[in-house]
């Protein structure tokens, strides 16, 4: 046999290895996100109802005094960093969160813009473990 003609089975046959050893590769690496995915989804939907209680006052109308105000905002705090649930968070909650935390704090802040932010919150959490669906999110920022 000729030894170019050889050399080129050869080169393929690794080609042709390697390209299956990648696309194993690959399909591995994909069902690890997956099952990673998988493995936060519970303990992300956990803390997430537990933010959602928190964001409550902004739903049932009730202002809140400054007392209460200070309040809520150490627990959001407690709840991001101590608890570590902040990790779970989009950017855009993330966002969201931190903007309502220094609205809490500022004195005199309006009542209503504050609840306005909860209620941002609450979207941007329900978002984010996809209680809305893609046409749903695309209707809600057409009507914004």
């Amino acid at each position: 046999m000729d030894s170019a003609l050889l050399a080129a089975i050869i080169a393929a046959a690794v080609a042709l290895l390697a390209a299956i050893t990648s696309a194993v590769a690959t399909m591995r690496v994909g069902a690890i996100r997956k099952g990673l995915q998988v493995q936060i989804a519970i303990p992300r939907v956990d803390a997430y109802r537990a933010l959602w209680d928190l964001t409550r006052p902004g739903s049932v109308g009730e202002p809140l005094d400054g007392a209460a105000r200070r309040r809520l905002d150490a627990q959001m705090f407690e709840w991001y960093y101590t608890n570590g649930n902040g990790i779970f968070l989009s950017n855009q909650s993330r966002d969201l969160l931190q903007e309502t935390q220094r609205a809490l704090a500022r004195p005199g802040e309006d009542w209503s813009k504050i609840a306005d932010l909860l209620g941002q919150v609450r979207t941007s959490l329900r978002n984010d473990v996809g209680v809305f669906g893609t046409d749903d999110i695309r209707r809600r920022r057409r009507q914004a």
